[in-house]
């Protein structure tokens, strides 16, 4: 047995932001099964020319029955950690895995014992707590399985954790201090894909079947389909979106692929929640997003003399307008709207603070 590491190195922590997903470094390459296959086909070539005839070799890049980090510890090539995952003192733990089965018979090399010493940073950086204790990942909470093995719902009470993660994680990898001797693999850096490091979430939400083939097409992120990646989508919209983030959601809500619906619902009613619990001391530029539509000013904190008075005027210059007040004893808030700017869909905002119990409505 021939057990292989390939660097990929750290590409870098990507600038997502609050409108963007983040996505596992692995996957911000072209597949590593093409990359890597086309290597380890010529070098099991190159065993068999080495054994002479009759000498038999199969390799395998993550696509057969092996315990490969069982096998790569045993052949020297790093420890399994905390985590679960194999670190290398040479490469950290941005590796891939590959193995060469042989008949041509090769001296073993000493395996590596374990270095992890008393350091447990990988078990509370877990987001989702997945890594129970040292040596244990309960893989049922693993972000890295719930955004790409999973193929049904993502339990309702692990969403929040997930954050912005749309394909895997790397919490506990990243801060292992063995990445300290990390390298950018040379074989990996020809392949890299940095537009996925961290796709627009509203985006991902427009693709089609045929849109997200031909963007996702020789990467890892295939593996998830259309209705895998844009389910993720949601639940990171859910998390980290606002309200400009909606008019997506109400979209993808209607989606005939149930899966994305129902994760967009949820994302919705997110989003919802929060924009309707601040939504007493929302600001101009917030009620502008809020609302969608031709807001045409916001009135804050007046005195109740004046509420008539401004009401009044209001009236008078700008017809129709939806106006939305919040009073509390002497002070509040005025929205007003025109009302005929509003999508159905931006309406279903508006109705949320019209109908709210701090809100009243009136229509001119």
């Amino acid at each position: 047995m021939i057990s292989l590491a390939a660097a990929y190195g750290e590409t870098g922590i990507a600038d997502a932001g609050q409108s963007a997903g983040v996505v596992a470094r692995y996957a911000r390459f072209a597949d590593y099964h093409d990359v890597l296959g086309r290597r380890l086909k010529s070098l099991a070539d190159f065993v068999n020319q080495l054994g002479g005839e009759g000498t038999r070799s199969l390799w395998y890049v993550d696509t057969g029955p092996l315990l490969e980090r069982d096998l790569a510890q045993r052949a020297g090539l790093g420890f399994i950690g905390k985590h679960t995952n194999l670190i290398s003192r040479r490469l950290g733990n941005w590796i891939f895995l590959a193995e060469i089965i042989t008949t041509l018979e090769i001296a073993p090399d000493a395996p590596e014992k374990n270095r992890c010493g008393s350091c447990a940073r990988c078990l509370a950086a877990c987001p989702t707590e997945a890594i129970t204790a040292p040596f244990q990942l309960d893989a049922r909470r693993c972000i890295s399985y719930l955004t790409i093995e999973l193929k049904g719902a993502i339990p309702v009470e692990l969403r929040p954790a997930i954050g912005n993660r749309i394909y895997g994680c790397d919490d506990c990898l990243a801060v292992c201090p063995w990445n300290r001797f990390a390298k950018e693999g040379a074989m990996m850096k020809a392949h890299a894909r940095p537009e996925l490091a961290a796709p627009a979430l509203v985006e991902l939400l427009s693709l089609d079947d045929a849109g997200f083939k031909r963007r996702f097409q020789g990467t890892p992120m295939l593996r998830t389909k259309r209705r895998g990646l844009l389910r993720n989508a949601c639940v990171a919209l859910g998390n980290t979106g606002d309200i400009a983030a909606l008019p997506a959601l109400f979209r993808a809500n209607r989606d005939p692929e149930p899966l994305i619906a129902e994760h967009a619902q949820w994302a919705v009613e997110q989003i919802e929640a929060r924009a309707t619990s601040a939504s007493s001391s929302l600001t101009f530029r917030n009620l502008q997003q809020l609302v969608g539509c031709k807001l045409l000013t916001v009135i804050r904190n007046f005195g109740a003399d004046r509420f008539d008075l401004l009401r009044r005027d209001w009236r008078r210059v700008i017809s129709p307008l939806l106006i939305l007040t919040n009073k509390s004893q002497d002070r509040g808030n005025i929205i007003i709207v025109r009302e005929n700017g509003c999508s159905p869909g931006q309406h279903v905002i508006v109705e949320r603070l019209a109908t709210d119990r701090n809100w009243s409505r009136e229509t001119t």
